[in-house]
């Protein structure tokens, strides 16, 4: 593990801690902000409140518009940190360059206002896109969508392969630590192999000789199916990219699929299902991107279960009983060391 990357900067003060104010308190006053802007719309409710952003149903020009605008999240707990506005600049960049990727859409732009922290774009939803998310919670999402999702994830990887590393908001090690921390309070004994995962998670080393073999680029660690939006015609929109880095490619795949696990243990999809969509979602990805590593794969996977399994940004877990559900199936990937994503859904199907 590269130590000089987790060293936080921590020092005794008497001071207190002052965290950048709101630019903009409320729908009214964002409103108020476009107008003077000459920006004719008219906001109305919230839609989504996403880590770093907030999402409003807006009408311009007598169409449906998205507006999203992002500001200065304040940590709520101390394992959680400061997300800036450059997350905002982040995802405009990686919108821009996406903008003609082949197996997948992004929201189409109309309005980007860099300096209040806000874009407009189309409602997807007029272009008969729906939340993945939400399919999955009305109990409703299509098989067809799981090829959709891997030709998408594995286009990134390649096409996101071509850029030249630019700063992000976050860095592989803070999202690690973010993503991991279920793991350490799990395994306290298993630090050697969180130390390897962390490594593989940041492809990173201060040596440039050492630097050069590994294979670190653009990471998504946001492709959660709550940003992500699908049609009946196998059509697959991906959006919210400002929380991004630079690390280790190979966990966005499992890392997505381990919601669709979680929403089969949590019984929004039968296992059945579940196992079929992971399959195909498998195979969508393979045919352009091929997975040359299963056992990192599944350890990947199982790290994203343990971290829903607390809650962590997966508000459907509720009980007792599904957290507990969640961790049987998070501990089995590393009580057992599964290496195959074969076994791994053997695994699965027998979890209850």
């Amino acid at each position: 593990m590269n130590k000089n990357a987790f060293i936080l900067p921590v020092s005794a003060t008497f001071r207190d801690i002052k965290y950048p104010e709101e630019m903009i308190k409320n729908a009214d006053a964002l409103e108020k902000q476009l107008r003077g802007k000459n920006v004719a719309i008219k906001i109305g409710k919230k839609v989504e409140n996403e880590i770093n952003s907030v999402q409003y149903e807006g009408v311009m020009d007598k169409k449906k518009v998205v507006v999203s605008h992002t500001e200065n999240i304040v940590p709520e707990t101390p394992v959680e940190f400061l997300i800036m506005n450059e997350s905002f600049d982040v995802d405009i960049k990686i919108l821009k360059r996406l903008e003609t990727a082949q197996y997948f859409q992004t929201p189409i732009m109309i309005h980007t206002l860099p300096k209040i922290k806000t874009y407009i774009a189309q409602d997807m939803k007029d272009q008969g896109f729906q939340n993945l998310k939400i399919q999955f919670l009305k109990k409703q999402v299509s098989k067809k969508s799981a090829l959709s999702v891997g030709r998408a994830l594995a286009h990134l990887a390649q096409l996101s392969r071509t850029w030249e590393e630019f700063k992000t908001n976050e860095s592989a090690q803070l999202s690690f630590y973010e993503r991991s921390l279920e793991f350490l309070l799990i395994y306290p004994d298993k630090l050697d192999l969180y130390r390897k995962l962390a490594d593989e998670f940041s492809q990173f080393s201060d040596d440039k000789e050492q630097q050069e073999k590994l294979n670190r680029h653009f990471v998504w660690p946001d492709c959660h199916p709550s940003n992500m939006m699908t049609d009946k015609k196998e059509g697959i929109v991906l959006m919210n990219f400002g929380r991004s880095y630079w690390g280790d490619q190979r966990y966005m795949l499992p890392s997505f699929l381990a919601h669709v696990m979680t929403y089969s243990l949590l019984g929004y999809l039968t296992k059945t299902k579940a196992v079929e969509y992971v399959k195909d979602c498998v195979s969508g990805y393979d045919k352009l991107e091929k997975i040359t590593n299963e056992k990192i794969f599944c350890q990947y996977l199982g790290l994203e279960v343990l971290h829903c399994s607390f809650g962590r940004k997966f508000d459907s877990v509720k009980t007792t009983k599904d957290k507990i559900t969640l961790q049987k199936f998070g501990m089995a990937i590393f009580d057992q060391e599964i290496k195959t994503i074969k076994t791994l859904l053997k695994i699965f199907s027998k979890i209850k």
